[in-house]
C-alpha cells in the first residue's frame, strides 16, 4: 500500500480539483440551457460536453500511462473530477 500511495493521493487531488475547478468556472453562469424552440435530447448534451476535453484528457491520461502513474492517477483523477461535478449540476438541475 505504501507504494500506492503518491497515486491515489494524486487521483484524489485530481477529482477534487477537477471538480472544483469545473463547478468554479465564471462562464458556467453565462452558458444558456438548450433553445425554448428546439430540444435536444440528452445524449446530445452529453456527447457535446464530451468532447474536447474528456476526450483529450482520456488520450493525455494513455500517454501518461506510459511515462509516470502518478501523472496519470491525477489526469484520471481530473476526469473523474469531470463526472462528479456533471452529477452535481444534473442534480441541481432536477431539484430546480
Amino acid at each position: 500500500m505504501g507504494a500506492d500511495r503518491p497515486a491515489w493521493l494524486a487521483f484524489l487531488l485530481g477529482v477534487l480539483g477537477g471538480a472544483l475547478f469545473v463547478l468554479a468556472d465564471p462562464r458556467r453562469r453565462l452558458m444558456k440551457r438548450s433553445a425554448a424552440g428546439e430540444p435536444r435530447p440528452w445524449w446530445q448534451d452529453a456527447l457535446r460536453a464530451t468532447f474536447p476535453s474528456t476526450v483529450g484528457l482520456a488520450v493525455l491520461t494513455g500517454v501518461a500511462l506510459a511515462v509516470n502513474a502518478v501523472l496519470a492517477a491525477a489526469l484520471a483523477g481530473i476526469i473523474g473530477g469531470l463526472g462528479v461535478s456533471g452529477m452535481v449540476v444534473f442534480a441541481g438541475r432536477l431539484t430546480s
